[in-house]
């Protein structure tokens, strides 16, 4: 299972023990790539209302993973996102992370444009 090597990704600052993936595949965008019969990778999203516009339709990506020895997977991921976001969204936002397997350069092969940048501010419990 992969979800502890996501979560690693992470630096701990999630638990994927509670995690309800059931409840997520029911009500977002997910999409795992297999190879001879093995997960690979995986897409995650929410389709969600513009705050601003109930009309208007933003697909978000929560996560891009994959496993090391399959690369090309985050390629396959990435358009079968965008082609979801093509039919069902008026926007699509994804994501870079520290240790995500795609590059920029990448994304704007794909149209994308870089909008904005995340910070983060840990506040210990």
């Amino acid at each position: 299972m992969e979800a502890p090597r996501v979560a690693a990704k992470f630096d701990g600052l999630i638990n994927w023990e509670r995690f309800d993936f059931l409840d997520y595949a029911r009500s977002h965008y997910m999409n795992v790539c297999f190879k001879d019969s093995r997960p690979v990778g995986i897409m995650m999203g929410r389709l969600i209302a513009s705050i601003f516009d109930q009309q208007t339709a933003i697909l978000f990506q929560d996560l891009l993973y994959v496993s090391e020895p399959c690369r090309g997977a985050a390629h396959l991921l990435l358009a079968e996102f965008i082609d979801f976001g093509k039919s069902n969204a008026n926007h699509v936002f994804t994501t870079l992370g520290q240790k995500t397997n795609i590059k920029g350069r990448s994304l704007e092969k794909f149209g994308f444009k870089k909008v904005e940048e995340t910070y983060l501010l840990e506040i210990p419990r």
